[in-house]
């Protein structure tokens, strides 16, 4: 199996996951398993078309060089700072463009759409919905 890829429970994730801190969460806590950790339901989000919900994830290969020419497999991201982007975070986990400079993204809405590193970087729209701004 390439030493990039991932998997979680036998299966096999390979650089597709959520954001991590901030609206969705599929684990649990270790607390019995019955704890959420700041799960929400999908009838909260006020913006739906326009939150991250799953997407193409990784830890860039070259730190250096923006945007990103390669990326190791993550299976979550984390929202950017607004003035270090992605570098505040050890490993910076953050959106994989693997496609033409661009990451696959699907919407809480259902819908799926590719945004550039810079929109992403920058947050275009609160995608990550930063400080709970669903």
């Amino acid at each position: 199996m390439d030493k990039d890829i991932q998997t979680v429970f036998g299966a096999r994730w390979e650089g597709y996951g959520p954001v991590e801190s901030t609206i969705i969460r599929y684990a649990y806590s270790s607390a019995g398993g019955k704890n959420p950790l700041g799960s929400r339901k999908t009838t909260d989000i006020r913006r739906p078309s326009q939150i991250w919900l799953m997407g193409d994830t990784g830890v860039p290969k070259n730190l250096n060089k923006v945007p990103q020419s390669g990326y190791l497999t993550e299976i979550v991201t984390f929202p950017p700072d607004p003035e270090g982007g992605w570098a505040i975070y050890t490993p910076p986990k953050q959106p994989g463009c693997r496609h033409a400079g661009k990451a696959v993204i699907t919407f809480c809405d259902g819908h799926v759409d590719s945004w550039a590193y810079g929109d992403l970087r920058s947050n275009k729209f609160n995608i990550f919905a930063v400080n709970n701004d669903l």
